[in-house]
């Protein structure tokens, strides 16, 4: 498919192994590093609000 280059600038490049004059269609994928989690309060939000629900019926409960 291709190799991954260093560019001058520190950018990551793609050095693709296809010939440029014989491609049709090239499809580009680029992916976002994810987020950096600094402390175990980000890894669990706070707990949404439970609504009030009515008791259970007596036939439930067994």
């Amino acid at each position: 498919i291709g190799r991954v280059t260093l560019g001058a600038d520190g950018r990551q490049r793609l050095r693709p192994a296809a010939d440029y004059r014989r491609l049709d269609f090239v499809r580009v994928l680029r992916r976002a590093p994810p987020p950096v989690i600094e402390g175990p309060g980000e890894i669990i939000g706070p707990l949404a609000a439970q609504p009030d629900l009515p008791p259970a019926p007596p036939e439930a409960r067994q």
